[in-house]
């Protein structure tokens, strides 16, 4: 970047808001490998370059986070699952994991507690195959204000 004319000095992280509007644009453009595990998309618009990254190995790490995350809440669940408590006491636990496994979350398919005639409430979990095959890799562009960049 600094041996392009005129040199490039930062790069601007863009928010996700303005990705969604150049996901089209983005969509047409060729991979550029960079180097080894590093792929990229150049897209140059308005008077911006945005060059959006990609890293193999960070790509993985995320995954496994999330797995490590699901297989958390996972466990957590079945715990849940085997207590014996009132269905308030058993939506508090619930609204708990949550908070603490927020990104896996939204993986499971829950059929929220219905009192028994004890008032010991139960309830049933799935794993959402479909939205867990339909994970976007968690990428981000960044834009070069106002400048070009020589590949």
């Amino acid at each position: 970047m600094r041996s392009s004319v005129p040199p490039i000095y930062y790069l601007v992280g863009t928010p996700k808001g303005r990705l969604s509007k150049l996901e089209a644009d983005l969509l047409a453009c060729p991979w550029q490998r960079v180097r080894p595990g590093v792929d990229v998309k150049i897209l140059p618009q308005e008077n911006e370059l945005y060059v959006f990254a990609q890293s193999h190995d960070r790509l993985n790490k995320e995954r496994a986070m999330r797995r490590r995350q699901l297989k958390a809440l996972w466990k957590r669940l079945g715990q849940l699952q085997q207590m014996k408590l009132k269905a308030r006491e058993l939506l508090l636990k619930l609204g708990e994991a949550r908070g603490l496994y927020r990104a896996a979350w939204r993986f499971i398919d829950i059929q929220y507690p219905e009192p028994t005639t004890a008032g010991i409430a139960s309830f049933r979990f799935t794993l959402n195959r479909q939205k867990l095959r339909q994970v976007p890799s968690p990428r981000r562009p960044l834009s070069a204000s106002n400048q070009s960049l020589r590949a």
